[in-house]
């Protein structure tokens, strides 16, 4: 059966390290046929976050900037951004099976949040940070699980 064999695909490798002043954006799509769950979403922090007014994020969305699917605020609060390391979404405290969650802060962690319809583009999106002088640089990973669809 499809259900029994995901497909599990990271993406972002190819965006390198960006600097979190500016969105940044890559569309992608299904394997055909199958819907998809964000499982994780993973920053390397390269340079230390700062913005005063909201951190910066990685989304998945239907759009540049839409939460439709996945959230990870880039923060231990709204507006401190993370030192230099890893962090990934699926190790902080989440609740929920699915959705999985943190609200320690507003939206911090979101995975697994909505379904993505079968052979539907989406926008995986870096959004940017903003307040003060906004510095950082990560290296974003979107981990997206698809299942259904004709095996290969």
């Amino acid at each position: 059966m499809a259900y029994d064999l995901p497909i599990r695909e990271t993406y972002g490798e190819a965006l390198g390290s960006i600097l979190i002043t500016a969105a940044s954006t890559m569309t992608v799509i299904s394997p055909k046929g199958c819907v998809g769950f964000v499982r994780d979403l993973i920053a390397e922090v390269t340079t230390s976050i700062a913005a005063t007014t909201a951190v910066p994020e990685l989304a998945v969305g239907t759009s540049s900037g839409d939460t439709t699917y996945g959230r990870h605020r880039l923060g231990t609060t709204a507006s401190t951004g993370y030192a230099a390391g890893v962090h990934r979404a699926s190790q902080k405290a989440w609740t929920g099976n699915p959705p999985r969650t943190l609200a320690d802060f507003a939206g911090h962690v979101e995975l697994e949040k909505a379904r993505i319809p079968a052979d539907t583009a989406i926008t995986l999106t870096v959004v940017p940070g903003t307040g003060g002088t906004v510095t950082g640089n990560i290296r974003p990973l979107w981990v997206i699980e698809w299942i259904g669809g004709p095996i290969a």
